[in-house]
Order: C-alpha cells, then sequence, then structure tokens
C-alpha cells in the first residue's frame, strides 16, 4: 500500500494562497497531512502545515513541492524519531515540460 494514498480538496486561502486537505480514502478528515502552497509571483512553493504527518507506524513525512512555469520539483522524505531516512530521497525529483513545437 502507499504510505500516503489519500483524497484531497483544495481550498482557497487568498489570491496568493491555497491548502490541499488531507482525507482518508473513506473521506475522514486527516489535517496532520494537510499542505499549503504560496505563490511568491513565479512560483507556487508548497509543504506540510507542521510536522505531525505520521506515515508506516512512526515516520514522520517531509514533503515539498515547487510548481513553476516549466515543471513540478518535488520531494516526499520519511524520517524516524532519530532523523534516519527510511524512505524518499534528500533531492528534489526535478519533471520537466516539454514543448512540442510541431502541429498536427
Amino acid at each position: 500500500m502507499p504510505y500516503r494514498e489519500r483524497n484531497h480538496k483544495i481550498r482557497v486561502v487568498s489570491e496568493d494562497t491555497v491548502v490541499v486537505e488531507n482525507y482518508h480514502l473513506d473521506w475522514t478528515r486527516d489535517g496532520n497531512c494537510d499542505m499549503i502552497f504560496k505563490f511568491d509571483g513565479n512560483q507556487w512553493i508548497g509543504k506540510l502545515i507542521g510536522d505531525n504527518c505520521i506515515v508506516r507506524g512512526n515516520a514522520k513525512v517531509i514533503s515539498e513541492i515547487n510548481l513553476t512555469k516549466i515543471g513540478l520539483e518535488s520531494r516526499d522524505k520519511g524520517v524516524n524519531e532519530n532523523g534516519d531516512k527510511v524512505f524518499g530521497g534528500w533531492d528534489l525529483y526535478k519533471f520537466v515540460r516539454e514543448i512540442n513545437s510541431a502541429v498536427e
């Protein structure tokens, strides 16, 4: 089972801030894994609200997402109570949009 399989709702807070609310698969609320995204004029920068998103028993999730004009940068990792990484990566994964100029 994926470590963070959830349902989500987007709540607009302001013109430059949104919250992605997390729900379990049965749609019961799990506010511990909500993420906040803020627009800095160039990109949306997202992170978990707080540090209470716990999965797989005792792994604390650290999550970052940057949405840019050309792609997405993302990192999820889990750390144990000693700060040791138990899953995920230290670096951001970068996904770049390919632009196809060919016209069909």
